[in-house]
């Protein structure tokens, strides 16, 4: 899998994709590639993660990485969400968009999910997964040390 998963990122044309990773053809993909114009008609109601205007919004967890083409996206639905409900969690990881299929990145956004899980719909394990989380919206961004220029030690 990881083999495929590493050929996938080389592959072109983007359009062979989900044949590739999925072994069929998938017409949602396929119809946003097919729609280059982010104000066209396929893009129009994808614009936002939810219908934030909603009343009654659940407790929303959101994991996006600071290298996600989402990662903008996902910080005005968390403003937005965060408005109109107290228990909005989101969470920033090092990581790409697709960068959730690496091990390290899928843990992180596992137990971050399974916390806010254990904290609205109480603990499916006799012992409850803490992530810290305290009351209101918060935010959990995880950072990466960026190395530049020579060491002079």
């Amino acid at each position: 899998r990881e083999r495929t998963i590493s050929r996938a990122h080389m592959h072109t044309p983007i359009a062979e994709l989900d044949v590739m990773l999925l072994g069929r053809s998938v017409a949602f993909y396929r119809s946003g590639l097919a729609e280059p114009d982010p104000e066209g008609p396929f893009w129009h109601s994808r614009d936002k993660l939810c219908d934030h205007e909603s009343a009654d919004l659940p407790p929303m967890h959101i994991i996006t990485g600071w290298y996600d083409f989402f990662c903008a996206e996902c910080v005005r639905d968390f403003e937005a969400v965060s408005a109109l409900q107290a228990h909005t969690r989101l969470t920033v990881g090092t990581h790409d968009h697709w960068g959730t299929l690496h091990l390290p990145h899928l843990q992180l956004a596992y137990r971050q999910t399974l916390a806010c899980l254990d904290e609205h719909l109480g603990p499916a394990l006799p012992i409850p997964r803490s992530a810290g989380w305290g009351p209101g919206p918060q935010l959990r961004a995880f950072l990466s040390r960026l190395v530049t220029g020579s060491s002079n030690a």
